[in-house]
């Protein structure tokens, strides 16, 4: 990856730059569930390997995951991802 200053962290087109590059990278590496790009883009990549190895049901994975934050962000960026993908279908 690319090796960014503190002061990068403030300028929008590198920071929306950085985030674009790492949800891509995490879509190439999970590219059949959407629930694991975002835990992925949040929690890091090999955190999601190591916790799939351990819970193969879904929904005792994704309520198995150690980190509250992290559990939290799924459910709620799940959702409006759901929410979006309705309305442009219905659209």
């Amino acid at each position: 990856g690319e090796y960014y200053k503190d002061k990068d962290y403030f300028n929008i087109e590198k920071n929306i730059s950085a985030g674009a590059k790492h949800l891509s990278s995490c879509m190439r590496d999970f590219p059949d569930n959407p629930a694991e790009w975002i835990m992925s883009y949040n929690a890091g990549k090999g955190n999601v390997k190591k916790w799939k190895r351990l819970y193969i049901d879904w929904e005792l994975f994704l309520e198995s995951v150690p980190f509250i934050e992290t559990k939290n962000y799924v459910k709620k960026v799940l959702r409006s991802y759901f929410i979006y993908k309705f309305i442009v279908k219905v659209s």
